[in-house]
């Protein structure tokens, strides 16, 4: 059942209007718009240096889903591995603070990369090679499985029995 706009869900608040006004469609497209924008500037052949405030959060999801959009490797079940191993692991992205800690650093960023991929992928399933089930997979590994999965020492050795069971062959998105 698709909800329409302005449709009262079971709390009596439209469930859009709350979206809208959290403001997380608006952070999605500034990500996405920044990953746009390097990709834009790379097949220009002008070099880039991305470095947000920070440099935690938005260099990784900028970078990284630059990267995806740019190279069909990164959209292979190998490639993501290798990518989020890269722009987000060694990178030292600070996944415990941000995703198991109650405290001023806990952040979404790494769903709001998600998102993201999630966006892109509604848009070109064709393009990929996994399905959103390895999405699900690494939001619960980010928030519920934290230490056996972003603490392994090879992402690509944690996604090797999804591969196994879960290609495109059986996407059902």
């Amino acid at each position: 059942n698709k909800m329409e706009p302005g449709e009262k869900d079971s709390s009596g608040g439209g469930f859009l209007n709350e979206i809208s006004q959290s403001g997380w469609l608006n952070i999605l497209s500034d990500i996405l718009c920044g990953a746009v924008k390097v990709v834009e500037a790379l097949e220009s052949q002008i070099a880039v240096i991305c470095h947000c405030s920070d440099g935690w959060d938005r260099t990784s999801q900028i970078c990284a889903l630059s990267e995806l959009m740019l190279d069909p490797h990164y959209r292979t079940i190998e490639g993501f591995a290798t990518l989020i191993e890269k722009d987000w692991c060694a990178f030292g992205h600070k996944f415990h603070d941000r995703c198991m800690s109650l405290g001023k650093e806990w952040s979404p960023v790494f769903i709001q990369f998600l998102d993201c991929v999630y966006q892109i992928f509604c848009q070109f399933p064709r393009h990929f090679e996994f399905n959103l089930e390895l999405l699900v997979l690494l939001a619960d590994a980010a928030y519920v499985f934290f230490l056996s999965l972003f603490l392994s020492p090879s992402l690509s050795l944690s996604f090797t029995e999804f591969n196994h069971t879960h290609t495109k062959d059986n996407q059902q998105q």
